[in-house]
């Protein structure tokens, strides 16, 4: 009964949001073709031509890879987030009929763990596929001839795949439903409205908001200047510190919205009104604000890498 009712509601959220499926199944299609280049015979003639660009590619691509696993990470976060909100009222009803904290909590992860498998399952044979469409256009760009192309199969890649798919997607679930499962049954079946988060002291805020701005001024500078190119450990550094100071300057700027509300307590009510709505949101929201920017930033620099690669190579 248990496995039953588990895939069943695994089925059904599939059905209701099959737009955040098929992110999750393009997902792992990308990060098979992307971990499986090092393995195809293409980029293996090439490296023999010419070894230091390919193997600069390669590590890029590794650098690709875990920056795609968290900002899938926060994808997955934000709509299962969703998901379970939705969910609340038949959570509580569950809890209501006798159903334990535990078994919730593990009917949950069954119904990640079943989402998980399908898109997998459907993915996985898409990937490959379409690698080795990729791998035979390249070939026969670079002149290798289809008859000197060879099947390659990665292993490796798909481990990978599946290890790191599964990974994000089970420790983003494993908060929210922990946290949810801990919920009383009357926080489940009545909608409560948000309370107003703990405020702290102002010079908290203004000290995020100054180290965050600091933190984002040394990561573009080093991104434009070109430090950030030269080698790994430099870009992991320049993203760390993009990351952390977009988190402390959205935290931060609660203080100025809130200052910018207060100055309008005299001016017209609907003024007053507007700056307590974006106050309201900025407190409550703010790490939902640096994510959103975050993803919108990161969709920018892939957009403005393709134009640029596109523009040197009619050049």
């Amino acid at each position: 009964m248990f496995f039953k009712l588990a895939m069943r509601n695994s089925r059904r959220s599939r059905k209701e949001n099959g737009l955040f499926f098929a992110s999750l199944v393009v997902s792992i299609v990308a990060f098979y073709i992307i971990l499986a280049l090092s393995h195809q015979d293409v980029m293996i003639f090439l490296r023999s031509l010419e070894s230091d660009a390919v193997n600069s590619l390669l590590q890029i691509a590794a650098v690709f890879y875990v920056f795609s696993l968290v900002m899938l990470f926060f994808l997955i976060y934000y709509a299962s987030k969703y998901q379970l909100e939705r969910r609340r009222h038949e959570l509580g009803m569950y809890i209501m009929m006798g159903m334990r904290r535990s078994k919730l909590f593990a009917l949950l992860i069954a119904e990640d763990l079943g989402s998980s498998v399908v898109a997998l399952l459907i993915g996985l044979p898409i990937a490959i596929l379409m690698s080795e469409v990729v791998s035979l256009l390249t070939a026969r760009l670079v002149g290798l001839g289809v008859i000197g192309h060879h099947v390659s199969f990665s292993l490796q890649a798909v481990i990978l795949t599946t290890v790191g798919f599964v990974a994000i997607k089970l420790a983003a679930f494993l908060i929210l439903s922990g946290k949810l499962a801990r919920k009383q049954i009357g926080d489940l079946l009545v909608d409560t409205p948000e309370t107003e988060k703990k405020q702290l002291p102002a010079p908290v805020y203004g000290v995020s908001a100054v180290l965050g701005l600091v933190a984002l001024v040394i990561a573009y500078c080093q991104g434009i200047g070109g430090y950030s190119w030269i080698s790994v450990k430099y870009m992991a550094v320049t993203i760390t510190l993009g990351f952390v100071g977009m988190f402390l300057l959205f935290f931060g700027l609660r203080l100025f919205v809130d200052a910018l509300a207060r100055r309008a307590n005299g001016s017209k009510p609907l003024a007053v009104f507007g700056f307590r709505q974006i106050h309201e949101n900025v407190v409550t929201k703010s790490g939902t604000l640096a994510i959103s920017s975050i993803l919108i930033l990161g969709a920018l620099c892939c957009c403005g890498a393709g134009v640029g690669i596109c523009i040197s190579r009619q050049n």
